[in-house]
């Protein structure tokens, strides 16, 4: 087995472990609050969260009228968000990809890994691909299997949400650093890319600093496909 944290183990031990406190967030990402209306999303347009987890977010999103398709691979973590938040759903199998999917009203989750997971199976559009942290939670060899797995979506997927970090010091376990280069160089091909915001973090953690760190900035992206739709920057 993969020895390294980004190893999908690791995520399926920390929630079964219950050790999830460190990325988990219980209130709604400020930065989904303040950008969202850039997005300009209209009821029962499809909000697609990679790597979703039980996050609030997705209750958030849905009582704006938006339908919201998570995928996590964590099945107690899926149990988990519908139980946090009382809420009754159903579960069942998409033939065409054989997996599960549990629902409850404008909320999916596909417990699945997300790379097993054909878009044009599910929807012929994904108005917001919203990544709240998903990019950084993986190493840069999966990064760029990520960029890829949207790159060939992006047809599907008219616009993307990035929330990024970038810091100096030693990066080897997420949420890691990533520059505006990177992101760059892995989605110019399909996608514009406009760099909303660059928030620089006042304190650091106690990781950061044992690593080295002197500055973290959480860098914002709006990223308009050029294949999707007549969306614009």
């Amino acid at each position: 087995m993969n020895k390294f944290p980004e190893d999908k183990a690791f995520w399926l031990r920390c929630w079964e472990n219950d050790n999830y406190e460190f990325f988990d967030q219980k209130d709604v990402n400020v930065h989904l609050k303040n950008y969202l209306h850039l997005f300009m999303l209209t009821n029962n347009d499809i909000c697609f969260i990679p790597f979703c987890g039980k996050s609030i977010d997705m209750i958030y999103l849905a009582r704006l009228g938006v339908k919201v398709i998570g995928v996590e691979i964590s099945k107690k973590a899926v149990e988990l968000f519908f139980k946090t938040y009382e809420l009754d759903y159903s579960i069942t199998k998409i033939d065409p990809l054989n997996q599960w999917v549990y629902q409850s009203n404008n909320i999916n989750i596909i417990c699945a890994d997300m790379f097993d997971i054909d878009l044009s199976l599910l929807t012929n559009k994904v108005a917001l691909w919203y990544d709240r942290g998903a990019y950084i939670s993986i190493p840069k060899c999966i990064r760029e299997k990520y960029a890829a797995y949207i790159n060939h979506h992006s047809a599907l997927i008219s616009n993307i949400f990035m929330i990024s970090t970038y810091y100096n010091g030693i990066s080897d376990k997420p949420p890691y650093s990533v520059s505006d280069v990177e992101i760059k160089t892995g989605f110019e091909k399909s996608y514009d890319i406009l760099k909303l915001d660059c928030i620089r973090n006042p304190v650091l953690s106690n990781m950061r600093l044992e690593k080295g760190a002197t500055f973290q900035f959480f860098n914002l992206y709006k990223l308009v496909s050029r294949k999707a739709g007549h969306h614009h920057l």
